[in-house]
């Protein structure tokens, strides 16, 4: 065990900080983070256009006409449908910020770079229409979004930064003098987009994102959605928050574009009439992080019911409210589960264990799949599983696995019960 705990501190805690506090990474992020609020909205116009109730669509429709579930959709198409233009230019901004740049005009320098990799026209009938295809700016193009966002913001700055720009008089007003500022730094970072653009079009691939879908989203899409890659995502968040990181933010940093897609998948399915065809989305982990990270509801209840010991029995009075709401710091610190070798062997196998029978659940049927909604992280379990399977089975599911985690959760916590209490005897004593 202190040997494991050396492992953790000196090998593990120094590099998961490097990629945590990485530049880009935190910018990807953030930027993520800063649209979070209109994917949450936009979700919960798509429950209401899709509520889990039987006779609800008729009802509705009856009342508000036939078309009504196509105007209540409207948030998610606006916000789902478009995303990447919404990402890319937050990741562009944040980054700028980050080097202490002009944020506003390195964001649109990122949007512009953006567009300009991806084809303006549709082919209707025998004409090519001026209109940018859905497909590009939705959740399939967010690989593409990012990596322009990234690219237009290095140019920009580092031509910033060696005094590459027009400068203007002294009386000139501020805001006039950013403007010209920028010119020569964003029509760089657009000439290189040109050039991206021209070149990929003398290829096989095309486009920018023909080459992305084939070389990165694909393969990683058949990754993050088996059953191998949801193991190693949970194992790697769980890993991270034993060093006190929040490994949530840093596999979501990773993997956010490539849940996207298959979010957006489920969504148009539902839309349609049809069943969503994957199992693995973001909404699969909200399932399993019911309490926060390492599934800790099932912890905190398995304290109240078996600790003997009075520290134990307060700290899971405490611990029950937040986790109720997915916020398990006070367990997380006060247990702690942070650094502890014993409590990381349980905290790490629960979700696991969770994983494995959610994905055979679904797999089989037993269980309806996410349908792609995006709830806000601190919806409380069962209320959770209800509305992101849009089935009362997912409410049910995740009460089963409340019950595994209490099981996987027992033999640790009776050893540090124990051992807390011999102390509170010697301390009495």
């Amino acid at each position: 065990m202190n040997w494991f705990s050396w492992f953790l501190e000196e090998k593990i805690m120094p590099a998961a900080v490097k990629v945590s506090g990485q530049r880009h990474l935190s910018a990807i992020r953030e930027g993520f983070i800063v649209f979070m609020p209109f994917m949450i909205i936009g979700s919960l116009f798509l429950i209401v256009a899709n509520f889990p109730l039987p006779g609800y669509s008729s009802l509705m429709k009856s009342i508000f006409g036939a078309k009504w579930d196509f105007y209540v959709g409207l948030p998610a198409d606006a916000t789902f449908g478009i995303m990447s233009i919404f990402v890319g230019t937050a990741v562009a901004y944040k980054l700028a910020l980050s080097y202490k740049v002009d944020t506003l005009a390195a964001g649109i320098t990122g949007l512009v770079c953006f567009l300009i990799t991806i084809p303006f026209g549709v082919v209707v009938g025998d004409k090519v229409v001026g209109a940018i295809p859905a497909q590009y700016i939705g959740s399939r193009g967010l690989f593409v979004a990012l990596l322009m966002a990234i690219v237009s913001v290095e140019i920009f700055r580092k031509i910033v930064q060696k005094g590459i720009v027009i400068k203007m008089p002294d009386g000139v007003p501020p805001g006039v003098a950013r403007s010209f500022a920028a010119l020569i730094p964003a029509g760089c970072a657009i000439t290189v987009a040109l050039f991206i653009r021209i070149g990929f079009a003398l290829t096989p691939f095309e486009t920018l994102t023909g080459f992305i879908n084939a070389t990165v989203t694909a393969p990683l899409s058949l990754i993050g959605n088996s059953l191998p890659g949801a193991i190693l995502t949970v194992f790697a968040t769980t890993l991270f928050w034993t060093i006190g990181l929040n490994g949530g933010s840093i596999t979501s940093g990773f993997l956010r574009p490539v849940w996207m897609p298959l979010q957006e998948q489920n969504i148009l399915a539902i839309k349609a009439g049809l069943l969503p065809p994957n199992i693995i989305t973001e909404q699969f982990y909200d399932l399993i992080w019911m309490g926060g990270a390492g599934a800790t509801l099932a912890l905190v209840l398995i304290m109240l019911i078996k600790s003997h010991s009075e520290q134990y029995k307060e700290l899971s009075r405490l611990a029950i409210a937040p986790a109720l709401f997915n916020i398990n710091e006070p367990i997380m610190f006060g247990l702690p589960i942070v650094l502890n070798p014993l409590m990381i062997i349980p905290f790490s196998i629960a979700p696991i264990v969770m994983v494995v029978i959610n994905y055979f659940a679904m797999y089989f049927d037993i269980v309806a799949k996410p349908t792609g909604v995006f709830l806000p992280w601190t919806t409380p379990p069962l209320i959770q599983g209800w509305l992101v399977t849009g089935s009362i089975s997912g409410s049910f599911l995740q009460l089963f696995d409340i019950f595994v985690g209490m099981a996987i959760y027992l033999p640790f916590i009776r050893i540090m019960d124990k051992r807390m209490l011999a102390e509170e005897h010697k301390q009495s004593s």
